[in-house]
């Protein structure tokens, strides 16, 4: 029948599977999205405090500074801080700072550095030694900007993740730091409660691409998995046999609860549970 599912062709099939992952995607980016239309939260771009030498300190940068430009760029919080000097290839940096209400321009050099990445990888990234305070500012987007915005972070989102994964499968990272479990995301779901709806609704956000990165890896019993098993079928002209498909669906079983047992475990070292529940068995 025209209803059933095997009676459907390869490309059909592959389109079943994959709308569940696909709906937790489109999730995902209207979250994002309407996060930047009320309001992204995300420290400001005023200092905390000047690192003794290091080249900010020299030229006079001081705490309570805050940067409004760097070599022509408009700074909108820390993280446009960071990705412009990292990423700056001048030899001096221009930065208008507001400070006490008076604008000032201070000339930096900044210091070349090697250090690891999350990735596990060495990159050379640019210096002047300071760091955040604690203000928070809310940075909100017209519609048009924030469908962009969000767009453009579930993209990144979905490449630092398949990479972080990656770079955990050839060992660069330790694979316990790569993951975490119902434990963690409990955790990490009540401080970023604590820090505000924004914080909140942006988590959400991110669990819900998670679901649709991590259940498009072609292990068998993913959604991932069934797709492989079609673009087989659609190159051989025909399918696994059931026993190949039963027996690789059983080992995709096995290593998914290997995981969940380390995932489970890793979660119970990383936050204390174990000395927790022992703390109140003593008692």
């Amino acid at each position: 029948e025209r209803w059933e599912y095997l009676s459907r062709s390869v490309g059909e099939r592959a389109g079943i599977i994959a709308a569940g992952p696909l709906l937790n995607y489109l999730m995902a980016f209207l979250i994002f999205s309407f996060v930047y239309v009320i309001g992204y939260p995300t420290l400001t771009a005023r200092i905390g405090k000047v690192m003794p030498d290091y080249p900010g300190a020299s030229a006079g940068i001081k705490p309570g500074d805050k940067i409004i430009n760097i070599n022509g760029q408009e700074v909108d919080s820390w993280e446009d801080v960071t990705r412009i000097v990292h990423t700056n290839k001048k030899p001096e940096m221009d930065l208008k700072i507001d400070r006490a209400g008076g604008l000032i321009d201070i000339k930096v050099v900044p210091k070349k550095e090697e250090q690891r990445t999350i990735f596990g990888s060495k990159k050379r990234i640019g210096l002047i030694g300071i760091m955040p305070s604690d203000d928070i500012v809310y940075v909100r987007y017209n519609i048009i900007k924030s469908i962009y915005m969000g767009g453009r972070k579930l993209f990144n989102l979905t490449y630092l993740t398949y990479r972080a994964l990656w770079a955990s499968l050839t060992g660069a990272i330790p694979f316990k730091k790569a993951v975490t479990g119902p434990i963690g995301i409990f955790y990490i779901t009540g401080q970023a409660a604590k820090l505000g709806f924004g914080y909140l609704l942006d988590f959400m956000g991110i669990l819900s691409a998670s679901l649709a990165i991590f259940n498009l890896l072609p292990v068998p019993i993913l959604d991932g998995g069934h797709i492989l098993f079609l673009t087989i079928e659609k190159l051989r002209k025909k399918p696994l046999s059931y026993k190949i498909q039963g027996n690789l669906t059983q080992l995709g079983l096995v290593l998914l609860m290997c995981l969940m047992v380390f995932v489970f475990y890793n979660d119970f070292m990383r936050f204390g549970v174990f000395k927790k529940l022992s703390s109140l068995l003593g008692k």
